[in-house]
């Protein structure tokens, strides 16, 4: 939670799954995101890997899809992590 408040200046939002039922994050049409946006996104991912090791398992299927996207970054995918 730190580091996310340290990342982005905010507290973060309620739980929510990154993906939801029916959705497509690999059909957004969302600007790219810059270099700096790729590996804060990147960060992110690693981030919530870190969590699912220490047991927070409901949410390792969603990253795992979610680390799916890292060779074509756009901002709806960082609004999904965040």
């Amino acid at each position: 939670m730190d580091a996310y408040e340290c990342l982005f200046g905010e507290k973060p939002m309620g739980y929510s799954s990154p993906l939801e039922k029916g959705d497509h994050p690999e059909l957004s049409m969302s600007p790219e995101l810059n270099e700096d946006g790729c590996a804060l996104y990147m960060s992110l991912v690693g981030q919530s890997q870190w969590l699912i090791s220490l047991g927070c398992f409901d949410i390792a299927c969603a990253i795992m899809t979610m680390s799916h996207f890292c060779a074509a970054l756009h901002k709806g995918l960082m609004k999904r992590m965040k």
